[in-house]
């Protein structure tokens, strides 16, 4: 009687295991997020320069693939020209992307002088012309919340950025 009792429990714990880890791995696919978001550097601005650090604005587009909305909570973010750290900053941005939709998300980021001007030097000294754009990176993670569950999702977006166009950014006016 006793080994009849004991393998009806073992088959109840057995049950109970398999319910549970259907139950957990449903709820990976209950928010409906397929994949993050997809960030790049839509405009750059200059928004105050400082004898020791400079702020930058980054304009960022985030475009949500997923067929559910999202909730944008935050972003941290560092970006690199051609390799070399530039600047880096976090967003509060509390912004719900619909499905299948974008929007911009303003981004500030700081870099110190000696960050800045080493970097444009750095530039210069390869040879970069004017004319030729800067590659960039941008890396971070944008926290999201997706039918109340939040989540933290890794990003990297590569691109480029026009060097005249950075210039303007960077000049004081």
């Amino acid at each position: 009687m006793a080994k009849h009792s004991r393998q009806r429990i073992l088959t109840t714990y057995a049950w109970a295991w398999l319910c549970l880890l259907l139950c957990l791995s449903s709820c990976a696919t209950l928010h409906g997020l397929r994949e993050g978001p997809r960030i790049s550097v839509a405009d750059i601005q200059l928004q105050k320069a400082g004898f020791l650090e400079s702020a930058l604005l980054l304009q960022l587009r985030v475009l949500n693939p997923n067929d559910v909305a999202i909730e944008l909570e935050a972003i941290t973010c560092d970006l690199t020209l051609d390799g070399r750290s530039f600047a880096r900053g976090v967003a509060d941005s509390r912004k719900r992307i619909e499905p299948y939709s974008s929007t911009i998300v303003p981004v500030s980021v700081h870099s110190s002088a000696v960050e800045m001007a080493g970097a444009m030097a750095r530039l210069l000294e390869a040879g970069v012309r004017p004319d030729s754009p800067l590659p960039y990176t941008l890396q971070g993670q944008a926290i999201l919340k997706v039918h109340g569950f939040q989540m933290e999702k890794p990003f990297t977006s590569k691109g480029e950025l026009s060097w005249q166009n950075l210039k303007k950014a960077l000049r004081a006016d």
